[in-house]
């Protein structure tokens, strides 16, 4: 059995607006024994990052530097410009899988603060959306596709090529096509910008797109090519005043019928296996013509 446990890293660009990641490490059963002994070995233990087994801590710190120099590369940004800070206590996920009777030994006044919670109850409602996988999964490239969910009304707004930007906070994903799934949650319609409304109201006059409250949920509804991602600035309304990490999406088509079952609770991408770029199910490019859209 392994666990997936998310470690926040914020990033800090020259001349860039910061933004906050989180890297996934993935633990044994047999690692997280280590650190749950090393810590119960501790008369005092304050829940401080650096805390950690040493060779642990020091996996966690080689890891996120991985990862941002792999984006620095990827993003051919000056090394120099770019500094990057992480949590400075334990993931809330790892504290959640100690024995109750080391939890009633911790010492929480501070994580509780930075947290801004009063209760170990409250603490555990931090956790991430990340799932636990049993097994550590591992694909040949070719036998499943990268898939993203989002929120209604995003994803429709997307596989219709309506949205063609998509703004994020973490990490950028490799240029590629990827399935878009709509989740299980919506944004409310009073907390969508004047222009979406106005946009929803016209494609589902013109018959292109559901009433809103009949928007498809938990299945994967089409697909798109991811061709960029970056921090420059874009034309489009869907990303102009998006001072984060931005996707540039083409090609975009929606299926003939919606893949159920397929869905995964995380803000991150997932695979989906037996599709690929050759293997793909029926769909669709939504033709918009006539109808004026915000560009």
């Amino acid at each position: 059995m392994s666990y997936t446990i998310p470690y926040l890293v914020r990033v800090d660009i020259k001349g860039q607006e910061p933004f906050q990641a989180a890297l996934p490490l993935i633990y044994s059963k047999k690692e997280i024994k280590k650190i749950i002994d090393f810590i119960s070995d501790n008369q005092y233990y304050d829940c401080e990052l650096t805390n950690m087994p040493g060779s642990m801590y020091d996996e966690v710190m080689d890891s996120i530097y991985d990862e941002v120099a792999r984006f620095v590369r990827k993003n051919k940004f000056n090394p120099d410009d770019v500094e990057f800070t992480t949590q400075p206590f334990l993931p809330v996920e790892l504290i959640d899988l100690f024995p109750e009777d080391l939890k009633a030994r911790l010492n929480t006044e501070e994580i509780f603060k930075w947290y801004g919670v009063n209760s170990m109850e409250e603490l555990m409602a931090c956790k991430e959306e990340i799932e636990e996988e049993p097994e550590k999964k591992k694909y040949k490239e070719g036998s499943f596709m990268k898939t993203l969910a989002l929120r209604q009304p995003w994803a429709q707004l997307i596989v219709m090529g309506v949205k063609d930007i998509e703004c994020r906070d973490a990490m950028p994903a490799s240029c590629r096509k990827i399935f878009v799934a709509a989740s299980g949650s919506k944004v409310p319609w009073n907390e969508l910008p004047p222009f979406v409304q106005e946009t929803i109201n016209k494609l589902v006059a013109a018959g292109k797109m559901p009433a809103y409250k009949d928007l498809p949920s938990k299945c994967i509804i089409g697909h798109v090519d991811i061709v960029k991602t970056g921090f420059e600035p874009v034309d489009s309304i869907w990303g102009r005043d998006w001072p984060g990490m931005k996707y540039t999406l083409r090609n975009a088509e929606m299926l003939d019928k919606p893949l159920f079952g397929l869905n995964k609770a995380t803000p991150y991408f997932y695979n989906v296996e037996g599709y690929s770029e050759n293997k793909l199910p029926a769909s669709h490019k939504v033709d918009l013509t006539g109808i004026d859209l915000p560009k």
